[in-house]
């Protein structure tokens, strides 16, 4: 069964990592977070064990960089790193509008309007 959440779920890169950010994961029910831009552009994604071993830390420092993302002009669905288990959706201007995890039974979105992506 896929699961909807309508809520703006990430973490901006110039972040450290402390308590609060592990609320966000909890929040979400997922293991990993897209990182954001101060624009809300996609620039990686955060690994709640990388969270968790790196308290203090700034963000930018333990991210997950290059990743793949989807979107209207996109193709196939794929995952780019094997360390990437979500796939963030972005609009035309690359901007984050949610996400879904791997196996695409939960999918993040600040709310239903933007699965017209």
């Amino acid at each position: 069964m896929l699961d909807i959440r309508e809520e703006q779920l990430s973490v901006n890169v110039n972040d450290k990592v402390e308590e609060g950010i592990i609320d966000i994961f909890k929040a979400g029910n997922t293991v990993q977070l897209p990182v954001i831009d101060d624009n809300m552009h996609v620039i990686g994604i955060v690994d709640i064990y990388d969270v968790i071993a790196n308290m203090g830390k700034p963000i930018e420092d333990i991210m997950i960089g290059d990743v793949e993302v989807a979107g209207k002009d996109k193709g196939v669905f794929s995952f780019k790193n094997y360390r990437q288990d979500i796939l963030p959706i972005v609009d035309a201007d690359k901007k984050l509008k949610g996400f879904v995890n791997k196996n695409i039974s939960k999918v993040y979105l600040p709310n239903r309007e933007y699965m017209r992506v």
